[in-house]
């Protein structure tokens, strides 16, 4: 439920010399994905382990960078060459992820530099835009991917969305502490107040409450549902809910109800966004 909790993890991986189904069940707190061919693509021996884990990205917590916004994505898009393990099996020489990433996303180093990219444009600086539109931040408030934290609900790699439910509902605890609960965590640093203690997840809400749904059959946690509509221009929609055991947090899911299947990926359009950032958190 931390930064440094996921240094084993990619630290783990990173000692492997080879990526095949005998590899040990888990590493650290997480299933082998390869035991599910969780990339949908075994035939051509393209397996998640081969890529480096992204757990999450942008701020990692120094005092000297504000957190104005967390945002939880449903799992790293497809791996690019940079992120396959043997150009990146000892972390490009940093001790561990924490440190890697700090580089990064301070331009010291670039190895992932489309990674920060994709983070800054395609989640911090909505974020930091639509609150700036609304007036909850001052319009001259210079904000990048430093103060933005997007976390991972797992830290695999995928193509699609293939086995990733399946994957989920093995690893049930760990999405929750490592995920969830540090997504919780971190919320409570945010400095604006608009977004203090709120935990923006990127995903609609059928994925949601499945998700909230497996966690409670499971004994993990109990939920509630504060809210789920449509936004007036009806081109998006948002999804509130609350977990009884880190009940100071507000998850707000929200996406688009229209567009392709790569720009529902992405926030809705401008104006929804600000409707549901004035009127909904």
């Amino acid at each position: 439920m931390s930064y440094s909790s996921y240094n084993k993890l990619v630290k783990d991986w990173s000692e492997l010399a080879t990526y095949t189904s005998e590899l040990p069940m888990t590493l650290d707190n997480w299933t082998n994905p390869n035991l599910i061919s969780l990339m949908n693509n075994i035939e051509s021996n393209d397996l998640s382990l081969q890529y480096i884990p992204e757990p999450y990205w942008g701020n990692i917590g120094l005092s000297n960078d504000e957190l104005h916004a967390v945002v939880i994505n449903y799992n790293p898009i497809a791996g690019s060459e940079k992120q396959q393990y043997f150009q990146s099996q000892n972390l490009f020489g940093f001790k561990n992820y924490r440190e890697f990433v700090q580089s990064e996303i301070n331009r010291k180093t670039t190895h992932l530099s489309t990674t920060t990219m994709w983070h800054s444009s395609n989640r911090a600086m909505r974020v930091f835009n639509t609150l700036k539109e609304i007036k909850a931040i001052h319009s001259k408030t210079s904000l990048s991917i430093l103060n933005h934290l997007s976390i991972q609900l797992i830290p695999w790699h995928t193509k699609d969305t293939h086995q990733i439910r399946t994957y989920i509902c093995n690893n049930l605890s760990s999405v929750f502490n490592y995920s969830i609960k540090f997504a919780s965590r971190e919320a409570a640093r945010i400095a604006n107040s608009k977004l203090k203690n709120v935990v923006i997840m990127r995903m609609n809400n059928g994925t949601a409450t499945w998700l909230l749904q497996q966690f409670q059959v499971n004994n993990i946690c109990t939920y509630n549902i504060v809210s789920n509509q449509i936004t007036p221009k009806g081109n998006a929609e948002y999804l509130e809910f609350k977990i009884d055991s880190i009940s100071q947090t507000r998850f707000v899911c929200i996406w688009k109800t229209n567009g392709n299947l790569i720009s529902r990926n992405d926030f809705p359009d401008k104006e929804d966004m600000e409707w549901i950032f004035k009127y909904v958190i």
